[in-house]
């Protein structure tokens, strides 16, 4: 793929008393020049092999010894007398492979002779390049004088060129003129030339390590090399460490993303989501809306799930949303949780205890400190503020005896969660009422200010506790700020875009003020979305759950993710989403099928994603006798009767019959017509065995991602 790289080097007798301009020449241009005042050779044709073209930019006007690069040079180094005088400036550049290649290098030639005269020549800049193409980096050498051009020759020295802001700018433009030609090429790449932390990403650059052959000659040019290279590694491991945890956090995005289209999709109508030779099947037969998939389907469970979910909503009965709490959790910071370990844990916490999901969050803060402290930081997104306070101040001593060096890390894990609720600032350990006092209480009279600042607005004056209070409720649900300054600002972007309501109501102004936090929690924070809608009116309770719908609908089904977009592919995020969905809807029986496709599909020579085992499912769903054993009886038509006996080891264990009939083909002629050449099909396969797998329901599912299994 294509590269950026250009680096810029002023070569000077300062540096190598041995430098010359035509040995430099011959080097680049890979060619054999005679020196004319000391009759001294520099052979280069050595390299003449990969240098594949060269040429020299001239102004039109001038002595006419400038169209010759032998004479051009030799003019160069004459002209500097100084010991320690400038002979060039080189520019080193990687060429886009994409674009050209060794025998045909015009594209090459149209880049590079472009960069010159936007860059070089209004300068007075006179340049010899060559293309070297090596295998697998193909790169131009541009030599380029460093005095001003004139009618009579070389004048006085350019130093207007000499500035970090003009190499800045020479960067750029090498950029610009690369994506330029990739773009004429039909090309989608692109490069750029900002470094990680312009682009905001979280990786460290490499230092170049140089040439081997200087070593021989050079022992402190050794030892530094080899100091270059330890240190690059140290910074690959930690580059290393990064992908893994970018591919981490891309995971968590993406999940919570399908999974609140699941949530969205299913409280919504179910028109439109079904095929068309498919009828939308009625909400009651789906599980509740919003509800945690693990509650939902109580066949994903075996018998020890289910005895521990019974023991703990009989002894606590808010066990449910203390699952879902510690679930998000725990999932964040890349821990198994189920019902077991739930019952586990609550079987040792003191019963004494209020709250009990306090002490258990308490306990999985000082799991993370003890076994993981650099994971503190994502332990904000791990659970409401809130919570993540709460839980800080309760394990706050024990941290202080245990390990003082990590106060400050949960100090600072404090100030972090804090900054998040503007208006908390407790500096004693909060009770959770103290928490949503703090976090409701704002006076009404500055908001009332704000209202009466708009003349548009002036006529609610007085119903202003019903807006603000409506706010208040959907900005805490989703864990955002709101005081008077923000809903100032939103209304002066609503006044300002004409985004007010023909009417101004004052239910017409809550709608209008929630919309944009519903669409924010949807598409950043779906983990509360569930939260948000409990939040909104209940009489207008459908009108935001087709608002949030519309808003997510084509969102999660593309890799649009920042997150996900740093780490992963298309194709890895696109088989995530399709791995997730189906895990959505069916049975650990029915997963294990995909394995037993896959096995087949790699005896066979081909490969088998979790998308089209997603695609298999929604295109068999109709089937009578049923998608999974339809599937297997598609493998009669299209594979020989020996290719289905070499992969007859590979069939589920329910495909009883798969051996005998497989096998049974090669000498049955009756069930199969085979001439030479041709594949053997088995007519009176399909159907051979009693049992039926009809689900019309599990293409809707599939489409929705959510449902019951069959």
């Amino acid at each position: 793929m294509s590269i950026y790289h250009l680096t810029v080097k002023m070569h000077a007798r300062a540096k190598n008393k041995k430098l010359h301009a035509l040995r430099a020449l011959a080097y680049r241009t890979g060619t054999r020049i005679v020196d004319p005042v000391t009759q001294h050779i520099y052979d280069s044709t050595s390299k003449s092999r990969e240098v594949i073209h060269n040429a020299t930019i001239t102004p039109g006007f001038g002595p006419a010894w400038k169209d010759s690069p032998e004479d051009l040079w030799q003019h160069v180094h004459q002209s500097e007398k100084r010991k320690d005088a400038a002979i060039f400036r080189e520019f080193e550049c990687a060429l886009p492979k994409e674009i050209a290649d060794g025998t045909s290098p015009e594209a090459w030639v149209r880049l590079i002779e472009n960069f010159i005269r936007d860059q070089l020549t209004p300068h007075g800049v006179l340049v010899t390049y060559a293309i070297h193409n090596k295998p697998g980096n193909p790169h131009v050498h541009m030599m380029c004088t460093t005095r001003h051009w004139t009618v009579d020759g070389f004048g006085s020295k350019n130093r207007s060129l000499d500035t970090f802001k003009v190499l800045y700018g020479w960067r750029k433009s090498w950029a610009d003129h690369c994506n330029a030609a990739l773009q004429r090429a039909g090309r989608s790449e692109r490069v750029t030339h900002k470094s990680f932390a312009e682009l905001g990403l979280q990786r460290e650059a490499t230092a170049h390590v140089g040439p081997t052959h200087v070593e021989q000659t050079n022992p402190h040019y050794a030892q530094k090399r080899e100091e270059v290279i330890a240190r690059n590694k140290k910074v690959q491991e930690r580059n290393h460490r990064r992908r893994l945890e970018r591919q981490r956090r891309a995971h968590v995005h993406l999940r919570a993303s399908v999974c609140g289209v699941q949530m969205v999709r299913h409280i919504g109508s179910w028109e439109g989501f079904a095929p068309a030779d498919q009828g939308a099947q009625p909400a009651c037969t789906y599980p509740m809306a919003l509800r945690s998939k693990v509650l939902d389907d109580a066949a994903l469970f075996d018998q020890s799930e289910a005895d521990a979910r019974r023991q703990l909503l009989l002894a606590w009965p808010d066990a449910e949303t203390a699952f879902n709490v510690l679930t998000r959790w725990r999932e964040t910071l890349g821990r198994s949780w189920s019902w077991s370990v739930f019952l586990g844990q609550y079987q040792r916490i003191r019963k004494s205890q209020e709250n009990p999901l306090a002490e258990l969050l308490a306990k999985e803060l000082m799991w993370v400190v003890s076994r993981a402290p650099q994971r503190l930081p994502d332990c904000l997104d791990a659970a409401d503020t809130p919570h993540v306070i709460r839980a800080a101040f309760s394990v706050k001593e024990w941290v202080s005896k245990n390990k003082p060096l990590l106060v400050g890390a949960l100090e600072a894990l404090i100030a972090q969660a804090q900054s998040r609720l503007p208006e908390f600032r407790q500096r004693a350990t909060p009770s959770a009422t103290e928490v949503q006092a703090s976090a409701l209480e704002v006076p009404s009279a500055t908001f009332r200010e704000v209202l009466v600042s708009f003349p548009e607005l002036s006529h609610l004056t007085g119903s202003e506790s019903d807006i603000v209070a409506a706010c208040l409720r959907l900005a805490t649900a989703i864990d955002r700020p709101f005081t008077p300054e923000i809903l100032r600002k939103r209304l002066q972007r609503m006044t300002q875009g004409k985004e007010l309501p023909e009417s101004i109501t004052n239910e017409s102004l809550i709608e209008s003020l929630l919309i944009k936090d519903l669409v924010f929690a949807a598409k950043r924070r779906p983990h509360r979305l569930a939260d948000a809608l409990r939040a909104v009116p209940p009489l207008r309770r459908a009108f935001f759950e087709e608002l949030v719908r519309d808003a997510l609908i084509g969102t999660v089904r593309e890799p649009n993710h920042a997150q996900a977009a740093r780490a992963l592919s298309a194709f890895e995020q696109f088989e995530l989403q399709a791995r997730w969905a189906v895990e959505q809807v069916l049975t650990p029986q029915q997963l294990a099928d995909f394995e037993y496709r896959r096995s087949c599909c790699q005896r066979l020579g081909s490969t088998y994603t979790w998308q089209t085992f997603q695609a298999d499912i929604n295109r068999l769903a109709g089937s009578p006798q049923g998608w999974q054993r339809a599937w297997w009886d598609e493998l009669v038509d299209q594979f020989t009767p020996t290719e289905l006996k070499s992969i007859s080891a590979f069939c589920p264990a329910w495909y009883d019959r798969s051996r005998e009939l497989w096998s049974g083909m090669r000498s049955t002629p009756s069930k199969v017509t085979q001439q030479p050449g041709d594949r053997g099909h088995a007519q009176d396969f399909r159907g051979a065995t009693g049992v039926s797998h009809t689900d019309d329901g599990l293409q809707t599912r599939m489409n929705t991602g959510f449902g019951v299994p069959t």
